[in-house]
């Protein structure tokens, strides 16, 4: 069957037609992400702004009035948790903190009231014990008025390991600390807060909740159940008076990351637990979910875009570089010991 030239003409022009018409899909596709993202962008700068700046041009909210006079921190002997605790306790907030260790929680105790004049009380709890440690602290939290949780205390490894190097202790402090102790301490005190249409709850995730995180795999995993449980409350208590944030930090230097010299020598990446706990003190009430430092708030927002394979990868590779850095610093001071 011949094809005449007026054939051919007509069909160019219906796939003329097809091609425009695609094209016309791709280019209002690229525009709606690119704007979609563009518009993500200037929101997530915004937020920032205001959270880590603005905020700090007017007074301090009083934290007492608006949630509480009195605050429990978990964890609230050493790092974080110690530093939170005078921050609030810096805004007239009486403190009650929560730890294993009886001599650093009167120690810490002693310097609050000192230097703030507020009211303390210690609670001796080791939150790896699972279960039966809640019975004593609910018993030690009757006819408290609590207003603030500062779901802090946390445990990691000692150093980046894979799972079957990890002890059996090691695997259930994980589970115990840094999953069941958010959740119980929350339910402990969520009833008598809601009943009085005030309230905060302030629970420590962080940036390693993002994705799966090799050779800190349950800390990691740990810390996105935090998250997940975190978001999901706080939609809980939507419009009851309670408040509920995520904080999401990256390395903060403290003990728990003493495994490498890059972390502990500071820097602007790495801030002070006091540095931190300033700065993400003052996003209370005004971000639910906020990585609590500017710095973090950025690495939180670059990691975030990234395909879920690159944050893997990327977690593997720093993380096995911080453990061979760890074994030959441990090396290199077992040969000094033995030249002594």
């Amino acid at each position: 069957m011949a094809v005449g030239p007026d054939s051919v003409a007509m069909l160019l022009r219906e796939m003329n037609r097809d091609f425009t018409f695609y094209e016309d899909l791709v280019t209002f596709l690229g525009l709606f992400y690119a704007g979609k993202l563009f518009l993500s962008i200037g929101r997530n700068v915004c937020k920032g702004v205001y959270s880590h700046f603005v905020t700090k041009l007017y007074s301090p909210v009083d934290l007492a009035a608006k949630y509480g006079k009195w605050a429990v921190v978990t964890g609230g002997s050493d790092g974080i948790g110690k530093s939170y605790a005078h921050e609030l306790a810096r805004r007239n907030v009486n403190i009650i903190l929560i730890a294993r260790n009886l001599d650093k929680l009167k120690k810490v105790a002693s310097e609050i009231e000192e230097e703030f004049g507020v009211e303390t009380k210690v609670i001796v709890a080791d939150f790896g014990k699972g279960r039966p440690v809640y019975e004593h602290i609910a018993r030690e939290l009757k006819g408290i008025d609590v207003g603030i949780l500062v779901n802090n205390v946390g445990v990691i490894l000692p150093y980046p390991m894979a799972v079957e190097e990890m002890s059996d202790d090691q695997m259930w402090d994980h589970i115990n600390v840094n999953c069941a102790a958010v959740t119980v301490m929350t339910r402990m005190l969520l009833k008598s807060m809601k009943e009085k249409k005030r309230g905060a709850i302030i629970n420590l995730s962080s940036i390693s909740g993002l994705g799966p995180t090799p050779f800190l795999s349950i800390y990691g995993a740990s810390k996105a159940f935090v998250d997940s449980f975190s978001d999901a409350l706080c939609n809980e208590c939507k419009g009851t008076g309670v408040t509920v944030q995520t904080l999401t930090p990256g390395y903060i230097n403290t003990q728990m990351v003493k495994y490498s010299p890059n972390l502990t020598s500071g820097g602007l990446m790495v801030p002070s637990a006091q540095e931190f706990a300033a700065n993400a003190i003052a996003t209370l009430g005004v971000n639910n979910k906020t990585a609590g430092y500017w710095c973090h708030g950025i690495e939180y927002w670059f990691f975030e875009s990234l395909p879920i394979g690159i944050w893997k990868n990327a977690c593997s590779f720093l993380n096995r570089r911080f453990r061979k850095k760890y074994d030959e610093m441990q090396s290199g001071n077992g040969a000094a010991r033995k030249m002594m």
